[in-house]
């Protein structure tokens, strides 16, 4: 409360009590909400709150400048930082023989800017009912489902200075912790900045 003024937190109950009843018409998102972590992230990013933008940090993000691309920049659009690799759970090309859209590669749902008008509750349900290999809301449904509807609505990714890797601490504006380098958060990270404001 004293960083995030006004902040509202909610616990998986309280979140569960106000995101379900606004699933009732869409058994394929509430499920999947149901089934996975994943899925979990993705629609209460969505559902909680009246925001007409809304930021998606992970938890495993350590901030190293003011990250005015994603905060500031590309007004209208749906601004995500760029991954080191390639990582959806279905191929670019067999995403496109499916559904039509050419997704970008290299894709990271770790932080972005999102308008959250990027596409409504329909459009995700008939996402859904398309790519069956979503529905239990595993690793990797938020990314792959945000890369492919913020295309269709606008999107952009942030290049170099917010790649996860090879960036040392003292180079980037953030760097996204994911579970292959998760011990540099405490190793490096943490201490860099530690030492960085004195503590």
């Amino acid at each position: 409360h004293k960083c995030f003024p006004g902040v509202t937190l909610y616990t998986q109950h309280s979140a569960d009590t106000e995101v379900e009843p606004l699933l009732a018409n869409y058994p394929l998102c509430r499920n999947s909400r149901r089934q996975g972590l994943m899925a979990r992230k993705f629609f209460d990013c969505l559902l909680l709150g009246d925001a007409k933008q809304i930021i998606v940090a992970d938890s495993d993000l350590l901030f190293f400048q003011d990250p005015l691309e994603i905060t500031v920049q590309h007004e209208g659009m749906n601004t995500f930082i760029e991954d080191q690799w390639t990582n959806y759970l279905l191929p670019i090309e067999e995403i496109k023989r499916r559904i039509g859209v050419n997704i970008p590669e290299r894709i990271n749902a770790g932080f972005a800017r999102i308008q959250k008008s990027f596409a409504s509750l329909d459009d995700i349900e008939k996402m859904l009912e398309l790519l069956p290999e979503l529905q239990d809301g595993r690793f990797g449904f938020d990314q792959l489902l945000f890369a492919i509807l913020c295309t269709k609505a606008g999107l952009v990714r942030v290049g170099d200075d917010y790649r996860m890797l090879p960036r040392k601490e003292n180079e980037a504006i953030v760097i996204h912790y994911t579970r292959v380098i998760r011990e540099k958060l405490y190793l490096d990270g943490i201490p860099y900045l530690a030492h960085r404001y004195g503590l």
